[in-house]
C-alpha cells in the first residue's frame, strides 16, 4: 500500500495550546493549496504555516487535504513527561574533552523523569540497531509506549550492569547537573571514555575513601586546586573565602605579604556544605576540640590516600602545590601569574607584580575544576 502525504500538527508552545503549525516538505501536495487562507498564516521566519487549535480550523484544514493527505494529530495528543528535579544517581564529572580521549561511540541518554511519584529513567538516543537490540534484550529495561522510548528503574545496579552491556557498543551519560553517588558505579562510568590501555580510572576503595573523610578531601582540594601550603591551609579563615569572585585571600603568608589564589569552582557546595554542618567559627579546619588543625593529620592522610590509589612514590603535601604549578603551566597560563598565585619573591617576579591585575587572576581557572 502507498504510503499517503501527512501534514504533522505541533503546538507553537508546549505550554499553551492556543496555536498550532506544520511544516511542508518540498514536492508536498499540499503546496499551493494554502494560499489567500485567512484563517492560516505563513511564518517566513521559522518557514511554517500557523493556524489557531480549533475544531474548526481542523475542519478546514482537512476539507483541503481531501481523502489523499493525512491530517496526523498525534504531537497535540502525546503526554509530555515530567523530569524529575532531584535524582539519586547522577552525573560527577564531565567526559575527556581532548581528541585522543573522547571516544567514537554514540551515546546513550539516561533521563530522570517522574511517573505516579516515582522516579523512572527514561532512555534517548538517535536511531541505532545495536542499540536498539541491546535494550529491548535487557530485563530491567522494557518498551514504553506512552513516552515512545526505552525506560527503567532508577538503580544503580541495573546502570552498571547497563555500562558493562553496552562496552563497544555505546557510552552511557547522564544529565550533567547531577552526581554520581555510588562509587563502583562512577569508577565504570568514567572508564568508558578511557581508550589507552595506559590509562586506568581511579580504584574503587580510593574513591570511597574520598567520599568518606569530606574535611581530607576539601584540604587536598586546596592543596592542589589553590597551590596553598599546608600552613597557609591551616590558617585559612571563613573570612578569606570569597566565593562570589572564586578566589582566596592568604593573609601574612610566606614573607609577611597578604596574596590572592584561586578557589576551585568544583569544591564549592562541599566546602559551604562542610562549614555549615561543622559549625565552625574562625578557622575552615578546626580541630577535634577546636582551634587549628594538625599538620601531622594533613601529612598522615595525604600519605594513607597515596598508598590506596596505587601510587608508590612517598607523597609529601607540598607536592600537591608543585602539581598546582605544573598543571596550570602546561595548559597555558602565564608563568607571571603563577608566580604570583604561589607568592613566590625575586627582583626579577616583584618588577612584574604590579602588571598583574587582580581582575586577571580571577580569570584563571583552577587545576582542581579541570
Amino acid at each position: 500500500m502507498e504510503k499517503k502525504p501527512t501534514v504533522y500538527l505541533n503546538f507553537l508552545d508546549p505550554n499553551r495550546t492556543e496555536n498550532v503549525y506544520f511544516r511542508l516538505g518540498k514536492g508536498h501536495p499540499l503546496r499551493g493549496k494554502l494560499d489567500g487562507l485567512t484563517w492560516l498564516h505563513y511564518s517566513t521566519v521559522h518557514c511554517r504555516w500557523e493556524m489557531p487549535y480549533s475544531e474548526q480550523c481542523l475542519q478546514l484544514l482537512r476539507q483541503i487535504c481531501g481523502p489523499g493527505i493525512l491530517v496526523n494529530t498525534y504531537y497535540l495528543n502525546r503526554v509530555q513527561p515530567t523530569y524529575a528535579a532531584e535524582w539519586q544517581i547522577t552525573k560527577a564529572t564531565l567526559p575527556p574533552s581532548t581528541p585522543d580521549q573522547r571516544s567514537d561511540l554514540p551515546t546513550l541518554w539516561a533521563i530522570p523523569i517522574v511517573e505516579a511519584g516515582k522516579t523512572i529513567i527514561r532512555y534517548r538516543f538517535s536511531y541505532n540497531k545495536p542499540i536498539y537490540q541491546l535494550l529491548k534484550s535487557l530485563s530491567f529495561i522494557s518498551w514504553n509506549t506512552k513516552y515512545r522510548s526505552f525506560v527503567g528503574e532508577n538503580h544503580a545496579e541495573h546502570f552498571k550492569q547497563l555500562i558493562e552491556s553496552l562496552r563497544g557498543i555505546a557510552i552511557l551519560a547522564f544529565r550533567n547537573d547531577y552526581q554520581i553517588k555510588d562509587m563502583a558505579l562512577l569508577q565504570a562510568y568514567q572508564a568508558q571514555w578511557l581508550k589507552s590501555d595506559q590509562q586506568r580510572p581511579c580504584r574503587l576503595v580510593f574513591l570511597q575513601w574520598m567520599q568518606a573523610n569530606e574535611k581530607h578531601y576539601l584540604i587536598l582540594m586546596l592543596l592542589y586546586g589553590g597551590g596553598l601550603r599546608i600552613g597557609e591551609v591551616l590558617n585559612l579563615k571563613i573570612t578569606d573565602l570569597e566565593v562570589d569572585r572564586k578566589m582566596i585571600r592568604i593573609r601574612q603568608a610566606k614573607g609577611k605579604k597578604d596574596r590572592y589564589t584561586l578557589l576551585p569552582a568544583a569544591i564549592l557546595d562541599r566546602l559551604q556544605q562542610y562549614l555549615r554542618a561543622t559549625k565552625a567559627k574562625e578557622f575552615v579546619f578546626e580541630g577535634q576540640f577546636g582551634g587549628k588543625y594538625s599538620s601531622s593529620s594533613i601529612q598522615q592522610f595525604t600519605r594513607k590516600y597515596a598508598a590506596i590509589a596505587g601510587i608508590k612514590k612517598r607523597l609529601h603535601p607540598h607536592m600537591l602545590r608543585h602539581s598546582f604549578a605544573t598543571h596550570l603551566l602546561e595548559g597555558g597560563t602565564d608563568l607571571r601569574f603563577i608566580q604570583q598565585l604561589l607568592g613566590h619573591k625575586s627582583t626579577k617576579t616583584t618588577e612584574i607584580y604590579p602588571h598583574v591585575g587582580r581582575r586577571n587572576l580571577g580569570q584563571i581557572t583552577s587545576p582542581g575544576d579541570l
